[in-house]
């Protein structure tokens, strides 16, 4: 087969010389040379005395090439006058060359991730051995064990989270869907607290948190049948039991162990980490009546919640129960515009009140502000109380009366609970704290008091 020179370039080729076929074997592109006896030129078998090195890279745009070389005439592989041969002028491969020269050397090498292979290679021992070690199992002695988990360390071994989830039937993970409205998520500092607190303790236990959101139910039920199909999570946490609420039933169901925050208890099958809104209550209405007032406004929570029909329960119980105290409520839906609103419709009613209880704290700063667009003077004409306290009501002027709420410190609990429950199949319900009121500018005597 011949080439045809292409410019400074030629294409390959394949030579044979008259009677003495396979002599020369074409290894590479070469420029034809028409030497005596010969067809064609190429490379021979061992192609490294015919072509010398490539010159050191560099040189702007010219070929790197060098100068052509001739092969030995003494050469026993080769018959006949030696060919003059040109070596072939890559231009692609040399830029390459050049390029691949210019990149740093920190940047030019991937660092490889230690396996159990490297570290078994690094000891002297096997795979096997590695394995029993690194996993705290018998098979090796404590003097290997020991010998085998410094090498590990030395060479910045981890476990792989899949592999582990592999070998020991779990993904050290724990679910929490949040099904709530982004504006909620966006300025309830509540789930922010919420997540922090337990991450902080799964962590310290060598789990993960896997966290979804979810737009309504229906995309709730399935976030927990795909996770525990795919052996996602372990558990999940779960937050706001709602009216007829068909999560316990489904968890139940698929054997999910699971943890209810801050509910009412009992929950059949579901340990529960519950609050005790009765104590809460009793001491709102208490601090306002004492205070003098007499009619209380209640801005309740989003009324799917099973929560707010509580507080709705306990807030009513305490004010019936407190004599020459009435209540008045509206309903709102824990974001800015709902306390807003529902502030507005409270304070034009006829017989408004003169405190108001909020079921979080985000209505009850824009409350705040919202009294002051009306003219109404906080605390001299409207006193105003958190259900939960944040950072919003500590810097928000005047400060915000509240309920001590450690979010995170609850969270963190009831991961230790769900932790529990994945590790032994039982955990006991728990009762969070008694919150403690903290009196703050928001609240005053009723106009005309004393």
């Amino acid at each position: 087969m011949l080439a045809t020179r292409s410019g400074s370039c030629a294409f390959p080729v394949i030579l044979r010389r008259s009677g003495r076929a396979g002599a020369y074997r074409a290894l590479a592109p070469l420029s034809l040379q028409h030497t005596s006896g010969f067809t064609a030129v190429c490379a021979k078998r061992r192609p490294s005395r015919l072509f010398p090195r490539r010159a050191a890279r560099g040189g702007g745009g010219s070929c790197a090439c060098g100068p052509p070389q001739a092969n030995s005439p003494h050469d026993p592989d080769v018959s006949g006058p030696a060919p003059r041969v040109e070596p072939r002028c890559d231009r692609r491969s040399t830029a390459a060359a050049q390029r691949e020269a210019a990149v740093p050397p920190s940047r030019s090498r991937v660092v490889k991730r230690p396996t159990i292979i490297d570290i078994a290679r690094a000891v002297g021992v096997s795979k096997a051995a590695v394995s029993y070690a690194l996993n705290g199992r018998g098979g090796v002695s404590q003097e290997t064990r020991e010998r085998i988990l410094e090498v590990a360390t030395q060479l910045g071994w981890r476990a792989s989270s899949a592999a582990r989830a592999l070998s020991s039937d779990r993904a050290a993970t724990v679910g929490v869907v949040l099904a709530r409205s982004p504006e909620v998520l966006r300025t309830e500092p509540f789930f922010m607290q919420f997540v922090a607190g337990l991450e902080q303790t799964l962590s310290a236990h060598g789990f993960s948190l896997q966290l979804a959101l979810a737009s309504d139910p229906v995309t709730e039920l399935e976030t927990y049948r795909r996770w525990w199909a795919e052996r996602r999570v372990d558990g999940v946490l779960l937050t706001d039991l709602r009216v007829d609420d068909p999560r316990p039933a489904l968890l139940r169901e698929l054997r999910v162990p699971a943890v209810f925050f801050g509910t009412e208890r009992p929950m059949a099958g579901i340990p529960v980490l519950w609050v005790d809104e009765h104590d809460i209550a009793d001491s709102a209405v208490a601090l306002l009546a004492g205070l003098g007032h007499r009619r209380i406004g209640h801005v309740q929570g989003p009324a799917q919640l099973r929560h707010t029909a509580r507080r709705e329960r306990e807030v009513g119980r305490a004010a019936a129960e407190t004599p020459g105290v009435g209540l008045v409520r509206d309903q709102g839906d824990y974001t800015e515009d709902g306390g807003v609103a529902a502030t507005a419709r409270l304070l034009d009613a006829a017989d408004p009140p003169t405190p108001i209880i909020f079921d979080n704290d985000v209505m009850a700063v824009a409350s705040v502000a919202r009294a002051e667009e009306l003219g109404v003077r906080v605390p001299a004409d409207l006193s105003v109380l958190a259900w939960d306290d944040s950072m919003l009501c500590r810097v928000v002027r005047p400060a915000i009366t509240a309920f001590s709420h450690d979010v995170g410190a609850a969270a963190a609990r009831a991961g230790v609970m769900l932790l529990e429950l994945i590790e032994t199949g039982v955990a006991d319900d728990a009762r969070l704290q008694q919150r403690e009121l903290i009196r703050r500018e928001s609240t005053g005597a009723a106009p005309g008091f004393g």
